[in-house]
Order: structure tokens, then sequence, then C-alpha cells
């Protein structure tokens, strides 16, 4: 299953909520999320889920099948009027746990427990540090978790040898010459 979203209105999400797209599809693999299906749609099957992110927030958010896109949008009803795309309350009362849902638990199914290979961890960084990490993902269009994992990521890629960078450097300074 794969899970998409419209770039455009991404941005716009992290502007108006502060929650990238990315960040609110990781509750689509929070087994505990509650769902319920979306009173107010018209024209498709849309649901309604409560979970943990990735980021460790509570997120409601607004998806429809088949290719689950991450989003809190509706069509207008008539020209210049527009429903609002998610009500501020919802009835959760009869809602199903995220892993009891068939399409959610095959997605979850096909990126492990953990959600594609992530283990949950807390830790404390340095406040300007999170400022510059979330500034970075706004920019980028993503979450600042994911800018730090990249960050990570990068620091595991083996660095050549510095012999080997010294031979390119001498290499390169005596075709110059």
């Amino acid at each position: 299953m794969q899970i998409v979203w419209d770039e455009r209105k991404a941005a716009g999400n992290i502007k108006k909520h502060r929650v990238s797209f990315e960040e609110a599809a990781t509750c689509l693999l929070d087994q505990m999320a509650l769902v319920t299906e979306d009173p107010d749609a018209e024209g498709e099957q849309r649901f309604i889920l409560i979970g943990m992110s990735s980021d460790v927030r509570l997120l409601t958010i607004c998806y429809s099948l088949p290719t689950i896109p991450s989003v809190s949008y509706q069509p207008a009803n008539r020209p210049n009027e527009r429903k609002p795309a998610m009500r501020k309350e919802y009835d959760f009362s009869k809602a199903k746990r995220a892993k009891d849902v068939p399409h959610l638990a095959r997605l979850q199914a096909e990126n492990g427990e953990s959600g594609a290979g992530k283990t949950r961890i807390t830790t404390y960084l340095d406040n300007d540090v999170v400022e510059w990490l979330k500034a970075r993902g706004e920019e980028e269009h993503k979450g600042y978790q994911t800018v730090l994992n990249e960050l990570l990521r990068r620091q595991l890629a083996p660095a050549p040898p510095i012999e080997e960078v010294l031979r390119r450097v001498i290499r390169e300074e005596l075709k110059a010459a």
C-alpha cells in the first residue's frame, strides 16, 4: 500500500498546523490509534484517525483509500463555498484500533511493527538545535526528526581515508600546473 499526498497541501499544512504530512503519515503505523469513518465524506470512503506520531505527538488526521493520502481536504460544495476540511470534534465511541482495520493492519505489516525499521527514542536536545532542525525541516518540507535522521545517517557513511583525499588533491594540483 502506498501513502501519497499533494506537496502544495503538505506545505500549507506545515504553515497552518506545524505538522508535516510525513509526520502525520506515521500515525497510520500506530497500532493503538483509533479509526472511524468520516461522517462528512461525500463520494469517497474517508477515515478520521487519532494516533501517536513518530515525533510523539497525538494527531488527528483525515485520509482516504486506496492510496491513503494524509490530507485534510474536502472539495467545495458550490463555487466559493467550502466546508471545513475537518470538524472540531469527532465521535470515536465506535472507533476501532488501527491494528483491527484491515487496510491499516496491512500497511503496518508492510512497514514492520516499529515503522519501517525505526525505533522510537526519547532524548533531550538543546533548544537552539531543535529550532534549527525545525527551520530546516520547513524549508525542505520534512519533519525535523527526518532532518536529524538524515544528518546522523550521513555521519555513518565512512569518510575516505586522509591518504586518498591527499592523493586526489595532489593529482588535481599537478594537472592544473
